[in-house]
């Protein structure tokens, strides 16, 4: 159930509120070993999907700190996202690259249509009000022969997986984060209860209702294991009859 925000403005600054609370670069670097190994996987995979070439450009939307971006080996990357927080970590660590990054919302892309050919938003859409939007402009910004890949996580196995190891007294050994010289430093703890930063509550049957009449969904791929989906990795392509109305 999406949160209420009176404006724009709002809901961007209780945003950057929550990219702070909730460092992408913390969680991918700096969580637990278990779950840095998930999210391997699921770069992995994303980065398989869009088989990127060395003269690709390739745009992610919602970029966060440039973590998945800089596994691309495309001569042009352009990454986009809401927080100027988030930016300036991504700008840092992609100062080498052929980069664009550009703060804008996910619902109001900043690109004429068809655009890209590459295009990357994971773990994205559960934060936005209203995903549709959002796929509505992925579908806009993408060619006709366009490889667009979303991921989201799944969001009730995880939660129920979290309350097991809770109730189990697992919490601080599967959940807590990777400990830096002093103990909190630098670590990601995973919250335990459902997180505050998601305004949707994701699974294969939501996303198939968010992209239908929108986008194709051509694969999906369950992370880490098809028998224990947490993430989803999802190709997508523009339909056979498109229409961006």
């Amino acid at each position: 159930m999406a949160a209420k925000f009176k404006d724009t403005t709002e809901f961007t600054r209780w945003n950057e509120d929550m990219t702070r609370k909730y460092d992408s670069e913390d969680y991918h670097l700096r969580s637990n070993f278990l779950i840095r190994w998930i999210e391997r996987k699921r770069v992995k995979k994303i980065v398989e999907m869009i088989d990127a070439a060395p003269t690709d450009t390739v745009v992610e939307i919602g970029c966060g700190a440039g973590l998945v971006l800089e596994k691309f080996q495309a001569s042009r990357l352009i990454g986009v996202d809401l927080s100027g927080y988030i930016l300036h970590k991504a700008k840092a660590r992609l100062a080498k690259r052929n980069i664009c990054l550009l703060q804008a919302n996910a619902e109001i892309l900043p690109f004429p249509n068809q655009s890209f050919c590459k295009i990357v938003c994971t773990e994205v859409i559960e934060h936005v009000i209203e995903p549709r939007n959002v796929v509505k402009e992925l579908a806009r910004i993408a060619t006709d022969d366009a490889i667009i890949v979303i991921t989201i996580p799944n969001e009730r196995l995880i939660d129920n997986l979290k309350q097991i190891f809770k109730k189990l007294g697992l919490s601080s050994l599967l959940l807590a984060g990777k400990r830096g010289p002093k103990r909190n430093q630098n670590a990601y703890d995973s919250p335990v209860d459902a997180n505050e930063w998601h305004l949707h509550s994701f699974n294969l049957e939501l996303i198939r209702k968010v992209v239908q009449n929108t986008l194709e969904v051509s694969q999906i791929q369950a992370i880490p294991f098809f028998f224990l989906p947490l993430r989803y990795v999802i190709l997508c392509k523009q339909l056979k009859k498109r229409s961006l109305s």
